[in-house]
């Protein structure tokens, strides 16, 4: 130490002698981080809890009783919703939800509840398929 500081104000100084060299730092030990385990998505219980749920935000948003609400109706054609009211209860399905934002998501493209559904199941890892889309009747 004496050297060291010798030397720092100019001096030579005295050689530092063997045994007073540092002795080398030890590394701490290496601990392994405990890997951080997500909890899996948890499914949802059925397609009825989805459609429950979902008929609970349109009356939210429409005031329509939930028994006039049917899941295979045009919610803009039959029950009148227009697209600002709908981008509304789609931002209320995905907070509820707790889905993504869905870059790819146009809101033409699920016209009826039946559709949110199976939007939602898809999102959350559901294996439902996309509603069938109803063949025009043949007079």
């Amino acid at each position: 130490m004496i050297a060291y500081i010798q030397r720092m104000l100019g001096g030579a100084g005295p050689a530092p002698m063997v045994g007073d060299q540092p002795a080398p730092a030890m590394a701490p030990p290496e601990v392994e981080p405990t890997p951080v385990v997500a909890p899996p998505p948890q499914p949802l219980a059925s397609d009825e809890e989805v459609d429950t749920k979902l008929i609970e935000i349109v009356v939210k948003h429409t005031g329509y009783p939930a028994d006039f609400i049917e899941m295979d109706q045009d919610l803009e054609g039959e029950l009148g919703i227009d697209t600002v009211k709908q981008a509304e209860i789609m931002g209320d399905v995905r907070e509820m939800f707790n889905l993504p934002l869905d870059e790819d998501f146009v809101l033409s493209d699920h016209p009826t509840l039946n559709h949110f559904t199976a939007y939602i199941l898809r999102m959350k890892g559901g294996h439902s398929a996309e509603p069938a889309e109803e063949a025009p009747a043949v007079a």
